[in-house]
């Protein structure tokens, strides 16, 4: 029956119908699968009604099985003859369940979750909470490696532009003070949501500062903390000094919030990216808020520490390779 269904020259609903509920009841992966395909590469062809009678149970019954794989049957159908332009609400809950269970968010899930995003993408943000929640639940001793949410997405986070104030909202009740794995859980969601850090998310996490609540303001921090110090960061970095008491230790978090660098290349890489963050000191030493002056020369003298250490260190690394391996200016002449 199941090479039938792959194989078949005319499409048969209802021969899908009658041969899906034979597979879910044997528990047969092969026959689900099959019918789960044949049915998506159709779809535009089928009567009304197929979602509900076909996919919502097949995706069901691998659900069960904690199996999201069958994303891969799907979804490289084109998307004006996809069954997922057509789930309503509840069967889009449906779907996303069945993809808390994979390991990964790779391309073709993304793929899919951005045709789930056009019309719900408030459930999709979402549903990454619910993957966190389930990478807290697993086990140590569990095999596969699970990612609950991926480093960066590639397409998704165009879909979340327009709901920065939901997605904020929803990772602030995610946050516990004092979990030091926030930052590669909630902090990475919504830095790889909003990895530009665009002026409604800027404006969605400084309202957090406005309680005054010490428990609020630490989230902001912990979430800038998943960032690597981009220049707009600074404004939010200010408004957080703005709200501290000028003793406060989670300043300290906000000097590391903004001496992050990502990546930086050549032996004085490093050296040059202090000077940078030194130089965009200038509007804050002259800011009408004495905290933030205060903050500020205090960063001042940190970059200068870390300028002259880094400095040392790279000119120590140099000699030291010269006198091991020989100086190359001295091999070309």
């Amino acid at each position: 029956m199941a090479h039938y269904v792959q194989l078949a020259p005319q499409f048969d609903p209802d021969l899908l119908q009658r041969i899906l509920p034979l597979g879910i009841k044997k528990k047969d992966d092969q026959i689900v699968v099959q019918v789960l395909s044949g049915a998506a590469r159709r779809y535009s062809e089928a009567p009304d009604g197929l979602i509900e009678i076909i996919f919502i149970p097949a995706i069901k019954y691998f659900t069960e099985k904690r199996d999201g794989r069958w994303i891969n049957l799907v979804w490289y159908v084109q998307r004006d003859r996809s069954f997922l332009c057509g789930l309503a609400a509840e069967q889009v809950d449906v779907v996303l369940a069945s993809l808390v269970y994979l390991p990964q968010i790779e391309t073709h899930a993304e793929f899919v979750l951005v045709l789930l995003a056009e019309k719900y993408p408030e459930k999709v943000f979402d549903f990454f909470g619910d993957r966190l929640t389930f990478a807290a639940s697993r086990e140590d001793g569990d095999d596969d490696r699970y990612e609950a949410v991926p480093l960066h997405f590639y397409h998704l986070q165009k879909s979340f532009t327009g709901i920065a104030e939901h997605a904020v909202g929803f990772v602030r009740k995610l946050f516990v003070g004092g979990d030091p794995t926030f930052q590669f859980s909630g902090g990475r969601l919504l830095a790889s949501s909003f990895p530009d850090y665009v002026e409604p998310f800027a404006r969605s996490l400084e309202s957090c500062l406005r309680s005054g609540n010490r428990e609020d303001i630490k989230f902001v921090v912990q979430v800038m903390s998943s960032y690597h110090g981009e220049v707009s960061l600074n404004e939010t970095c200010k408004a957080v000094v703005r709200a501290l008491p000028a003793d406060d230790a989670l300043l300290s978090g906000v000097e590391i919030v903004l001496q992050n660098t990502g990546v930086v290349s050549g032996e004085f890489g490093l050296v040059q990216a202090y000077q940078a963050k030194k130089q965009e000191m200038t509007g804050w030493l002259g800011d009408p808020d004495a905290k933030v002056r205060a903050f500020a020369e205090s960063y001042v003298r940190l970059l200068d520490r870390q300028i002259a250490a880094e400095q040392r260190r790279s000119e120590e690394s140099i000699e030291m390779r010269k006198r091991m391996y020989g100086d190359p200016d001295d091999a070309a002449a």
